[in-house]
């Protein structure tokens, strides 16, 4: 369960996960429809803060 670990390492994996594909079109980040219970809101903040500023590659 990604959403259960630190920020840093939600973004790490997400910003991994990304950089293999070839653009970035369609890509939708989500938490699949459900937080865990026990997901701080500060880490649910910090990654969506992450995306916001993220520079996906359109081509």
């Amino acid at each position: 369960m990604l959403w259960m670990r630190p920020a840093e390492e939600i973004i790490s994996k997400i910003e991994a996960d990304l950089a293999i594909l070839p653009h970035h079109r369609g890509i939708c980040i989500t938490s699949a429809g459900v937080m865990p219970p026990a997901c701080r809101p500060k880490t649910i903040k910090a990654v969506c803060e992450w995306v916001k500023q993220y520079d996906a590659r359109m081509n």
